[in-house]
């Protein structure tokens, strides 16, 4: 080691300096203690300051050191009065400076003289101070100047040397401190112009002659040694320097670190770019200065032109003796010219003048010897050709030459470069590119040129700088008469060399290096372009040297130019390395690629970019296509052969691992396909070519192969499978030949692998094919090189991927997967390596048991092994964080994913996230391999925990106290499987536990240490507990601040509630918190705060809040039982605010309205919308579950306690009990009302026991409470959740048990309702238990009640007619239908609410009606299709039921009847003399123009009964009236919109006509003639299309056009965008409107009537919104078809969709193989999402294809979308018409073998048999709407279509099976669909139709 001896003098200066440093930064109130020291230490040296006494002629080294301290302090000190006195203390000294006599401090410096020295440091010090203290600028200013005064000439004749010395120091930081003359004051810098005259730099000359003194000898020796020759030239170039950095301060302040000329060039520019190019002779706008200034700047230049041509005059008084000097004569020129060129832009110099001195140093070679000379001159001619444009000419004709100098750098030539550039810019697009030719043609083929100059060193003044020549060397008498013949002497030289014959490698690189900034600046892509093809073919023309400087330069053009030009220039390096390694120059191969390595790096930092993504792709490209040229793939090539291909792929490697991450930081992670591919490939030619870890070439590129290993993907995953079945045997790279040596190492190496005994070669030859050897092999070496980057999760992944299985290589994978596990876990033995730390072991076990929950069994069982391997060597692994908190969180995960099949049924949630670990799992939906996969991470995780418990015990129970805390504070009251098997597995008594473990087997077998470990846990209560630790600490120090500040808090909460500003709930649970603690600690009841605690949640009211509140409720209870009851009385008066508000629970209004009062639509069926309908309702009813709980389990805690409290709820409850009968009937609701009854009759329980008073009132409204219910029509649950449905069925069941065992008196009014509630109770058990179970319903009905008839429907309707109505329904009691009526003509009034009680009030056993009274003019209004039946015979004739009719159809929203405008048409058949249908048409058509349309429309399509519009309807005069009338009754506003709307319609549709001509001629010409037209229509504002009425037409894309298949006709298609507003789902009350665009095609149908395809699809579009608010997850499609008239029609395409005879015809298999090309594989989420929708659609349409007698269901008729749903269209044949009237499909619906196979293959799957329960469920849902699809039948029925016979609505009818039970119709289901399956006759059509029509199945 070596040590750095110091000597006493120079320990002290560094202690001194570091003492007044600290001392200055010390912050004042930080250690008081030391602060004083430090203070001691300033004022000890302040007095030690005795520099400045006047009566001194000389300073010691003690007191220098004193001096420098004092300037660390003011460069580092704040302290302004501080600053004052230490600054007065050495301005004294610092003016007498010059004078002293200063004796050196013994030791090192890097100053020449100390005079210099402590002249910069004092400059610096006061600098830097004056801009902390303001007020000692003045001072400062002061200082300098009389600093300065030393200096006259005369003043002191001669002066010392120990003067100029001094001035240099200063001046030198003046110009590193410019900001100070700059911003304060220019007075320094006008006294400096003033001394600094030729006359005093004579004086310096005359000094230096005369100097005599050895102590002065040395310090030039010293100026010498620091390559700063003291010299009136180096004071003059300090000087000129100082003021180039004054007047960029005072020109460009906001680009300090900028170069001034640089700054200058770019203002001219930008003036140029803003004023225009203007002419040569315009002015730059200058910006405005001072007077002051210009005056300055105009003195400053015309010196700066008398010191530039100084040098050039002959015999001057300069001396240029030494090469020293004469670089400082350069560098004063230098800076000269950019004073000028500042002198040019403010336009205070003669232009001729300049353009003279330029064109006279650019006429001399010497002047571009020196860089910055040559910088600062080219870049003034820039300048002055913006004055002048032949200036730029000049400069580009000097350019080339200039590049030629020997003196001439890289860095100088690319400065250079941008002046001309910019220069350039002035002139033309030819100039510039003459320019670059001319530059470029430097490189132009010589001879070989020497890269090494045959001399070491040649200068323009052929000196040689390495020997100094000191300036004593000549008399300065002598010099001064010499300058003028040795200035010319040297330019004679110069000017005799020879630029055009020495080319050397300098030159080369300073052509390059202009190319570079040319183009950079310039910023033109064609120049960059033409520059870059240039030098791309001198690349291989001149010499290697040249091709290495060509291809560094061209890499810099690589980030910037475009992809043509990159892989122009990436074939270079390509070419040029692939020829060095055919020639073996390793040395050439090895420069290009460093090179290369460059641009990788280069390239690397732009990853997210187009070009890194080419880039990347072309090296992959480059690997996989070396020895692609081979033509037979069956036979072996040389070995030879082969070893000179893996030669070159080498070259590769190395630009290939510089474009990734290092090893020490994050991979690159690489998603698109295309990539991945490429990867696969360049692995699989490596192998190929003899790549592998045990052969020589794979050895010696190991670390780089390494490094791409590491970002490589996996060369087969789920993610990158090309989904066929031969993505590895016919990959083209891995069938290429190779040679036999090869195969036979890759053998070797993977029978070593695969089995500890050599592999028979018999595997290899009939197992194992080519390649699937190459592939194995490539997996090995790709696997077993990123293991050693400490990754061996990876190989796993490679299981995912089918082409594995259907290869049959997944054993071998297996092994591969272990050796790798393995070979990981010896690398962690052998230790030494952060690659291998426990942080990273634990995180690839994190992957690994991640992979041991993948949907694949394979590579699970894969995993399981390899995490078994892992655990079992080193159990530590586990004991981490990462890795238990990984297998805990999976535990919980695939629990949750097990609950899930009771929570989300149907709609299995496939994706699940941890919150510990963050973990994101994809799982099958299979909820079978759910459980398996669980027990099986169960059974391991229990034995891998116990294991790494015993080995680390302790280590293993902090963890599992930290999971169990970190999850307790996530998941406060849900169930987390993770903790309670962190708890089990903490309990477990285990071998390490010596004493417990020896216990007997029956006190071991019960025993646990979970005790111990509970204790040694800091358990807590969640936010409760911290309450109750905020009321110990406020105990503790007694605060009297936290009551205080809670109030302000609570009443600032209360305020912002009340102007219904949101909160967000951790505010609220903190103030809530708070206000917790105070009831707590309050020694007096807390009333306000105990109201405040109650009364927020309430104003709030969400469940979430509620849930908090609960708890806090409940805490300050426990704490403070004194204040229980008025906690409660709050409560309870509270939550009867709530109930008489009729909020939530008691809001009618959150219930699902019915079906049929709903606007029906024609769109796919929206889970969102299924779902709004019941969050919308869950948020609100929710809250009052939680509080009923609540009031449940207190009431239960305190029954005994008071009368008081008893009181307290029993009248509360009969409130509540009473607020049910305006309460929501929501299905949600069904749970919290009895919930509310099972607490009621608790309650009751008592009150009996007590024989109290109150038992009738409650008893009543217990019984009524629960009736209420049953007002709803029959319903199914609502939702997926299983266990919701479940705790519904469970809690009914209870309360019909319970109500059962209530006792009454016999002709006890509460007897009748007993039976009437246990009638209603056992029938919703009923359909509860028929909906839970579909597949085996049961019916445990007359448990409790063996019939229900007359008695209790008449007990029901005195009690609420509604009640009598739905139990006559429910129990089907048709029979009692003429009492009912009876008793509703008996007592109208009672029902007039009940509109369901017209259809009994109107009944009659006979043809005709029962004549109804005069009420029903006063009932409440029917649905609009049970309205528009009432048109209807019999009714149509009875004016009573006419004007119910209208005022019922008149009450509807006109949206929602507009839905019916084909019934509405078709009941004017029956139109009675009374004409209430064409009353009701006209006076909606004036409220609505839509409606008007649409009734237009479809009037037109029914006056003919023919296609061609000749055989007219009878119905055809009353339309064409009503028409008329319509028509007339149009304001002009709405004339106006009809004549726009049926214009724009008949334009589209006319194009029809004018395709007829064109009906034999090619669908290319009919195209031409659909775009041509389609190309004339005008889009208006506000048409839109008869088939989307809710939106408006506000494009139409004219090239869309579509001629379709007709023999006759010319139908078309045509895609249109339409603008329409949806129902926000986000909004609660859906009120919140948004605005969507989307492109929609549909088809212009002619000469097939769509009428029946209409009906069809509006019986669709009921059963959509029949299942949409039953809640039944189940998806059809009804899209819209509009008839327009006879014969025509337009018709909405389905959206993404395909035909199954498409698939056909594009040669897919079968419908399997459909799903599995379009989706992937089976195991896979997208294929399994896919399969759900199939199984949800194919349920829906099989139920509506039975129901309505679907038929002519071939493959052409049915679609498939992108999504995997299963559509129907073409209904042409449906009720009782079949095609060609023979019944070929007898079949219920259409479920063939191919269907079946998408469900998993056959009836025992988990798919399957979701299709049978959602087919039951749809069915047992849509049966209460029997009557809904018939009355929208019925209408239609004598409209001539031909689907209709007599028996038609019978037959529709029977189909639902209205007599048979829940039970029985499920049953009755399960039969249609065994008998649908692969029904014989299904199939035989299929075959009909593909021997017909030529249509596959």
């Amino acid at each position: 080691m070596d040590f750095e001896i110091l000597s006493d003098s120079t320990i002290r200066a560094r202690a001194v300096n570091e003492l007044a440093e600290y001392s200055a930064k010390m912050p004042k109130n930080e250690n008081p203690e030391s602060n004083g020291l430090y203070k001691t230490f300033l004022s000890r040296l302040l007095q030690a300051a005795t520099f400045g006494n006047s009566k001194s002629s000389s300073i010691s080294p003690r007191e220098v050191e004193n001096v420098i301290a004092l300037c660390k302090y003011l460069e580092n000190s704040t302290d302004v009065a501080q600053l004052d006195v230490v600054f007065e203390k050495l301005s004294l000294f610092f003016i007498r400076l010059p004078s002293l006599n200063v004796l050196s401090p013994v030791g090192t410096s890097s100053w020449p003289t100390t005079q210099t020295e402590l002249a910069f440091t004092l400059t610096s010090a006061f600098c830097n101070a004056s801009s902390k203290s303001p007020a000692l600028k003045s001072q400062v200013e002061s200082s300098f100047l009389s600093f300065l005064e030393n200096f006259k000439v005369g003043a002191q004749s001669p002066l010392r040397l120990s003067y100029y010395f001094a001035l240099i120091g200063f001046i030198d930081a003046l110009q590193k401190s410019v900001f100070f003359v700059t911003a304060y004051s220019s007075s320094i810098i006008q006294k400096l112009i003033d001394l600094l005259t030729a006359q005093f730099f004579i004086q310096v000359e005359v000094c230096m002659s005369e100097i005599s003194e050895i102590e002065d000898q040395m310090a030039i020796s010293r100026f010498e040694a620091e390559d700063s020759e003291f010299s009136s030239l180096l004071l003059m170039k300090l000087y000129k320097q100082l003021l180039v950095e004054h007047l960029k301060g005072h020109t460009t302040p906001e680009a300090m670190t900028e170069s001034l000329l640089p700054s200058i060039l770019k203002r001219a520019v930008s003036s140029q770019v803003v004023n225009g190019n203007g002419n040569g002779n315009g002015h730059i706008e200058e910006s405005e200065e001072s007077r002051e200034f210009t005056t300055v700047l105009k003195q400053i230049t015309e010196h700066s032109i008398q010191d530039a041509m100084a040098f050039e005059a002959g015999g001057n008084d300069i001396l240029l003796s030494t090469y020293s000097r004469q670089q400082m004569a350069s560098c004063i020129q230098a800076s000269s010219l950019q004073i000028i060129a500042l002198g040019v832009e403010k336009g205070v110099v003669d232009l001729s003048e300049v353009e003279n001195i330029t064109k006279r140093f650019m006429g001399d070679p010497s002047k571009v010897a020196y860089h910055q000379l040559a910088d600062s001159l080219f870049g003034l001619v820039a300048m002055l050709s913006f004055k002048n444009r032949k200036m730029a000419h000049l400069l580009a004709r000097k350019f080339p030459t200039l590049l030629l100098s020997h003196g001439l750098t890289g860095e100088s030539a690319s400065a250079v470069a941008a002046s001309v550039a910019i220069s350039l810019s002035r002139l033309s697009q030819e100039d510039i590119i003459s320019t670059v030719y001319s530059i470029t043609n430097i490189l132009a083929p010589t001879s070989d040129f020497v890269t090494q100059r045959k001399k070491s060193f040649r200068n323009v003044s052929g000196l040689e700088p390495p020997k100094r020549i000191s300036s004593r060397t000549m008399s300065p008498v002598s010099s001064l008469r010499s300058v003028g013949s040795a200035q010319r002497s040297v330019l004679n030289h110069i000017g005799h060399s020879d630029f055009g014959v020495e080319l050397t490698s300098q030159s080369f690189e300073n052509v390059l290096a202009a190319a570079v900034s040319f183009c950079k600046v310039l910023d033109d892509e064609q120049i960059t372009v033409l520059m870059v093809t240039i030098l791309c073919q001198k690349f291989g023309s001149v010499s290697k040297s040249l091709d290495i400087m060509l291809l560094k330069t061209l890499g810099t053009f690589m980030p910037i130019v475009d992809e043509r030009e990159f892989l122009h220039i990436l074939k270079l390096f390509t070419e040029g390395a692939l020829k060095a390694v055919r020639k073996s120059d390793s040395a050439h191969k090895d420069a290009i690629i460093d090179i290369w390595v460059s641009v990788s790096e280069s390239v690397a930092s732009l990853s997210d970019t187009e070009i890194y993504r080419v880039y990347l792709h072309e090296l992959l490209i480059g690997i996989a296509n070396r020895g692609d040229d081979v033509r037979d793939l069956e036979h072996h090539r040389s070995n030879t052969e082969v070893s000179a291909v893996a030669q070159e792929i080498a070259i590769y490697f190395k630009p290939l691992a510089h474009l990734f991450p290092s090893l020490d930081t994050e991979p690159a992670k690489f998603t698109d396909l295309q990539t991945i591919n490429l990867f696969k490939d360049a692995w699989f030619n490596l192998v190929v070519h003899g790549y592998s870890l045990n052969s020589e070439i794979g050895i010696l590129h190991k670390e780089t192969l390494k490094r791409i290993a590491y970002s490589s993907p996996p060369l087969a995953d789920e993610y990158s499978w090309s989904r066929t079945e031969t993505s590895i045997e016919l990959n083209s790279v891995l069938r290429r030949g190779t040679s036999k040596h090869t195969e036979k190492l890759h053998k070797d190496s993977l029978s070593k692998t695969f089995s500890p005994k050599a592999l028979d070669n018999a595997v290899f030859e009939f197992k194992i094919s080519r390649p699937k050897l190459m592939f194995l092999a490539a997996t090995l070496f790709l696997e077993d090189l990123r293991v050693e980057t400490g990754d061996c999760s990876t190989s796993l992944i490679y299981f995912s991927d089918p082409s594995v299985a259907i290869t049959g290589v997944q054993k071998y994978i297996g092994n591969i997967a272990v050796y790798i596990t393995l070979k990981f876990i010896r690398e962690v033995h052998r230790g030494g390596s952060a690659t291998f730390a426990m942080d990273n072991v634990s995180e690839q076990l994190k992957k690994m048991l991640i992979l041991c929950c993948h949907r694949d069994y394979e590579l699970q069982d894969a995993a399981f092994q390899c995490c078994n391997y892992l655990i079992q060597k080193i159990p530590s692994s586990l004991c981490h964080h990462t890795s238990l908190f990984s297998l805990l969180d999976l535990l919980s995960l695939l629990f949750q994913s097990i609950v899930d099949a009771d929570t989300n049924e149907y709609e299995p949630k496939v994706k699940f996230q941890a919150t510990a670990s963050n973990i994101t799992l994809n799982l099958s939906d299979s909820y079978e391999w759910r459980r398996a996969a669980w027990q099986k991470l169960h059974k391991f995780g229990t034995s891998w925990t116990k294991l790494a418990l015993m080995k680390c015990n302790y280590d293993m129970k902090s963890l599992l106290q930290a999971y169990i805390s970190q999850i307790g504070l996530l998941n406060i009251g849900n169930i987390h499987f993770g903790v309670s098997f962190a708890l089990e597995m903490a309990g477990s008594v285990l071998p390490s536990d010596r004493e417990l473990s020896n216990l007997g087997v029956d006190a071991y077998s019960k025993t646990n240490t979970l005790a111990g470990f509970l204790s040694q846990f800091q358990w807590r209560n969640s936010f409760k507990n911290d309450i109750l630790i905020k009321v110990a600490k406020f105990k503790t120090e007694g605060s009297p601040y936290l009551p205080g500040n809670v109030r302000r808090e609570l009443q600032s909460i209360e305020t912002r509630l009340h102007e219904n500003v949101a909160i967000p709930s951790q505010e609220l649970m903190n103030v809530l918190g708070d206000c917790t603690a105070v009831v707590i600690i309050s020694p007096t009841l807390a009333a306000g705060f105990i109201g405040c605690l109650v009364r927020i949640p309430f104003k709030v009211f969400t469940s979430e809040i509620i849930d908090l509140a609960i708890g806090l409720w409940l805490t300050a209870i426990k704490e403070r039982p004194d204040a229980s009851a008025y906690i409660l009385a709050q409560i309870l008066s509270l939550w009867e605010e709530k109930i008489r508000c009729h909020d939530g629970l008691f809001n009618s209004s959150l219930t699902i309205l019915d079906a049929t009062y709903s606007r029906m639509e024609y769109l796919p069926t929206s889970k969102a919308e299924m779902d709004h309908l019941g969050s919308a309702a869950n948020k609100k009813i929710k809250p009052h579950l939680l509080l009923i709980r609540l009031l449940g389990s207190h009431f239960e805690a305190t029954m005994y306690r008071s009368d008081h409290v008893l009181k307290m709820f029993t009248q509360t409850f009969i409130l509540a009990l009473k607020g049910l009968r305006n309460g929501s009937l929501h299905p949600f609701a069904r749970l919290a009302r009895f919930e509310l009854i099972d607490c009621a009759l608790n309650i009751l329980a008592v009150h009996i026991s007590l024989k109290s008073r109150d038992v009738g009132e409650l008893t009543s409204a217990i019984l009524n409470g629960a009736l209420s219910w049953f007002k709803l029509p029959q319903s199914t649950p609502f939702g997926g959740n299983k266990l919701k449905i479940k705790a519904d069925y469970k809690l009914l069941q209870t309360i019909t048990r319970r109500i059962a065992g209530l006792y009454f008196k016999q002709g006890s009014s509460f007897l009748s309702k007993k039976t009437l509630l246990l009638a209603f109770l056992e029938h919703e058990v009923s359909v509860i238990a028929s909906w839970l179970d579909p597949l085996n319903p049961s019916d445990p009905s007359g448990t409790y009640l063996t019939s229900v008839g007359k008695p209790e429907v008449l007990d029901a309707f005195y009690a609420n007619p509604r009640l009598a109505i739905n139990l006559v329904k429910r129990y089907k009691l048709t029979s009692l239908n003429s009492m009912l009526r009876d008793l509703l003509l008996k007592h109208p009034l009672k029902a007039l609410d009940e509109p369901f009680a017209v259809e009994y009030l109107l009944h009659s056993d006979s043809r005709s009606y029962g004549k109804p009274s005069k009420h029903l003019l006063l009932w409440s209004p029917l649905p609009p299709v049970d309205s528009i039946k009432l048109f209807m015979p019999p009714f149509n004739d009875d004016p009573f039921i006419l004007q119910y009719t209208m005022r019922s159809l008149e009450s509807h929203d006109v949206n929602l009847t507009f839905f019916y405008v084909p019934q509405i048409v078709q009941s004017l058949r029956h139109d009675s003399r009374l004409a209430y249908v064409r009353r009701f048409i006209l006076e909606t058509a004036k409220v609505s123009q839509l409606f008007a349309h649409q009734i237009i429309w479809n009037m037109l399509a029914n006056r003919f009964k023919d296609e061609d519009s000749e055989v007219p309807d009878s119905i055809k005069p009353t339309l064409d009236e009503i028409m008329d009338a319509m028509l007339k009754t149009f304001s002009k506003k709405d004339f106006l919109f009809y004549e726009q709307e049926f214009r724009f319609f008949e334009e589209v549709t006319g194009i029809s006509g004018k395709l007829k001509p064109y009906i034999k001629k090619s669908k290319a010409e009919k195209k031409a003639k659909i775009d041509e037209e389609m190309d004339r229509i005008i889009v208006k504002p506000g048409v839109y299309l008869p088939s989307n009425p809710d939106g408006v037409v506000v494009d139409i894309n004219r090239k869309s056009g579509r001629p379709l298949q007709s023999h006759a006709k010319a139908p078309f298609m045509a895609t249109f965008k339409i603008k329409k507003e949806i129902p926000d789902l986000s909004d609660d009350s859906q009120s919140k409107l948004v605005t969507i665009e989307q492109w929609m095609s549909a088809i212009f149908k002619v000469g097939d009537d769509c009428r029946q395809d209409v009906l069809a699809l509006q019986l669709i579009s009921v059963f959509r919104t029949i299942w949409t608010h039953a809640g039944l997850d189940v998806y059809v499609f009804p899209y819209r078809v509009t008839a327009t008239a006879p014969g025509c029609g337009i018709i909405d395409v389905l959206p993404n969709s395909v035909s199954r005879d498409m698939l056909g015809r594009e040669a897919v298999n079968g419908l399997y193989e459909y799903f599995i090309s379009r989706f992937g594989p089976e195991n896979s989420t997208e294929f399994q999402t896919a399969r759900n929708n199939f199984v949800k659609s194919l349920a829906a349409y099989s139920v509506i294809s039975y129901l309505l007698q679907f038929k002519d269901r071939h493959n052409g008729n049915i679609m498939y979308d992108d999504q995997g749903h299963i559509l129907h269209i073409d209904f042409g044949f449906c009720f009782d018409i079949v095609p060609g009237g023979v019944k070929f499909e007898q079949s219920p619906f259409k479920l063939t073998k191919e269907m079946v196979r998408v469900m998993g293959g056959g009836q025992d799957t988990q798919a399957y048999k979701w299709f049978e329960e959602l087919c039951v469920k749809a069915f047992l849902a849509c049966r209460p709407y029997m009557d809904t699809i018939i009355n929208c039948v019925v209408p239609m029925t004598e409209s001539g279509l031909p689907c209709f016979k007599p028996a038609t609505i019978k037959k529709l009818r029977a189909r639902f099976v209205p007599e048979k039970s829940e039970k029985d119709a499920a049953i009755f289901m399960q039969g249609l669909i065994k008998k649908s399956f692969e029904s014989a006759s299904t199939k035989g059509y299929d075959e009909f139709q593909r021997l017909t029509n030529g249509i596959p199945y």
